[in-house]
């Protein structure tokens, strides 16, 4: 199960119990899901997506990273995501958002932030600035277990880890991927 933003913003999250939700919102509608019609949005976006894009990866059914590298150039990237964006809407009618930078795990943070239906860019440079502030609770991949070790080592944001490249060096694979996720450093290739 989901949350509406509407719903949301009564403090009604995604996966919440129903008896929960209606507390928090009692005037809540809960709607049955319907998992044809969604597959066949996300198999429809997909189509869409890879006749303009050159190299797509599916995350999730309805998640999807775009490599532009080498296509788009860097000045027009955000006009290429406004007429995207409108092509989806004007064929598919679904509102999306999309948020971009040079990586993958980067871009996911970046959509939270274009949520609802919005487009947010950061360049290479905003990167440091950008992270500074983000708690790591919200990078994806760094869950509640690991949230507890960092603060056991005073890290509370991505501009926390950004300051910390030694101990997460110390840490071997593990720590290295996280700290080049978090600065942009290096990500995974696009797999389709």
């Amino acid at each position: 199960t989901t949350s509406s933003y509407e719903a949301r913003s009564y403090g009604v999250k995604t996966a919440m119990s129903v008896n929960e939700a209606l507390v928090l919102c009692p005037n809540l509608k809960m709607l049955p899901p319907n998992y044809p019609l969604y597959h066949e949005f996300s198999q429809k976006l997909k189509e869409l997506l890879i006749k303009e894009i050159p190299l797509v990866e599916q995350f999730s059914i309805d998640e999807f990273f775009g490599d532009i590298t080498g296509y788009i150039d860097e000045d027009e990237v955000l006009t290429f995501a406004k007429y995207l964006k409108d092509k989806i809407y004007d064929e598919l009618k679904l509102p999306i958002s999309i948020g971009i930078c040079k990586t993958k795990f980067l871009s996911k943070l970046i959509t939270e932030y274009a949520k609802p239906d919005g487009i947010k860019y950061i360049s290479s440079s905003e990167i440091p600035s950008f992270i500074s502030e983000v708690p790591v609770s919200e990078f994806p991949g760094i869950g509640k277990s690991f949230q507890e070790r960092l603060k056991g080592y005073g890290v509370k944001t991505l501009g926390d880890i950004k300051d910390k490249r030694e101990l997460f060096y110390s840490w071997k694979k593990p720590g290295i991927e996280l700290y080049n996720r978090v600065c942009g450093i290096r990500d995974n290739k696009l797999t389709i």
